[in-house]
């Protein structure tokens, strides 16, 4: 058999078992107590006591101060950056399959990212990135969240993950941006996939399933990303600390 058969017939099955199952799509409101998700005019936020918030902020600042010289990071994906015929990039699309991976280490993560960033060789870019994470560092345990982080500074003085400070808008009322995936992979068994999608009209969107709008970047905190990005990254990212 070639390997293209093999691939098609990958797809064939992998088609009809996602036929099969109705909750491909995560129907966030079946896991609200009311069936519902938020009342009208209002939205999720995560609440976090002192101690959480602290732990969120400490993930931020260890993304934004780490040293390739002593810190172990490791991206494995496809980069594509602007040319001549196309100047900058103002959408972007991916479809990941979730997993939860053993993550135990303090700081340590691994996430299949998307991002949207303004140079690829500046320190001091600016970046939205948004898909899938195991943080236990910044939600407190091991599940499979979606999340999002933001910088206009290459992570130095601005930006956080999801909405713990100022930036990110959570438009939803029922997938909350820090939303834990109730249905993971199983190698062998079972296929769950997340669509990202990242794209500019005035504001950068979030895009969740191809059809829910999770939120969005308010333009007028970036500089360069107002004209689109430069450069654009799909793949999987792990990170482990110094020490």
């Amino acid at each position: 058999m070639t390997i293209a058969k093999e691939l098609e017939k990958q797809r064939s099955v992998k088609a009809k078992r996602l036929q099969k199952d109705e909750n491909i799509y995560f129907k966030a409101e079946e896991f609200w107590l009311n069936k519902k998700g938020c009342p009208i005019g209002t939205v999720p936020i995560r609440q976090l006591t002192q101690e959480q918030l602290q732990n969120a902020k400490d993930a931020s600042l260890s993304m934004a101060n780490k040293s390739l010289a002593e810190d172990i990071i490791d991206f494995a994906g496809i980069r594509i950056n602007a040319s001549l015929e196309i100047k900058s990039f103002t959408s972007a699309t991916t479809i990941v399959t979730l997993y939860n991976l053993h993550v135990n280490g303090l700081g340590q993560y691994s996430s299949a990212t998307i991002f949207h960033q303004s140079a690829d060789n500046a320190t001091n870019f600016e970046q939205i990135q948004a898909g899938w994470i195991v943080h236990p560092q910044l939600y407190g345990d091991s599940r499979t969240r979606l999340y999002s982080h933001w910088t206009t500074d290459g992570g130095q003085k601005t930006g956080c993950y999801n909405n713990i400070c100022p930036g990110f808008v959570q438009l939803d009322t029922t997938v909350p941006i820090d939303y834990a995936f109730p249905k993971i992979s199983r190698p062998m068994y079972d296929d769950y996939e997340l669509e990202i999608q990242i794209y500019k009209d005035e504001d950068y969107y979030l895009l969740f399933q191809g059809f829910i709008s999770i939120g969005f970047w308010p333009e007028t905190i970036f500089n360069e990303l107002r004209n689109g990005s430069q450069v654009v990254r799909y793949g999987g990212q792990v990170f482990t600390p110094a020490g």
